[in-house]
C-alpha cells in the first residue's frame, strides 16, 4: 500500500509558498487512482515528491508499510527498484 500523509511541498528551497499542503493519498496494492485537477494544481508536483523527484517540506511516504526517504539519494536500491507486491 503507499501511503502519503500530510505531505508539503514548497516553491523553491527558501519559499514559504506552498505548492501542496497537507496532501494525504491512500492506495491499495493492485489498485489505480487518477489524480485530476486544473493546470498549475500541484498534480505532477505530487506525482514527483512520491517517488522522490521533487524535495518535500514536510509529511511522511510509505510502501508496503515501510517508510520512504523524501528524495532518490535517501532511499536504498531495493526500494527504488523493488518489485512491491500487488
Amino acid at each position: 500500500m503507499l501511503d502519503v500523509r500530510d505531505l508539503r511541498v514548497t516553491f523553491g528551497r527558501r519559499s514559504d509558498a506552498p505548492v501542496l499542503d497537507g496532501v494525504a493519498l491512500a492506495v491499495a496494492p493492485g489498485a489505480a487512482t487518477g489524480i485530476v485537477g486544473a493546470s498549475g494544481s500541484g498534480k505532477t508536483r505530487l506525482v514527483r515528491a512520491v517517488v522522490g523527484l521533487q524535495p518535500v517540506t514536510a509529511g511522511t511516504i510509505s510502501l508496503g508499510g515501510v517508510p520512504l526517504s523524501a528524495g532518490l539519494r535517501g532511499r536504498n536500491r531495493e526500494q527504488r527498484r523493488r518489485d512491491w507486491p500487488g
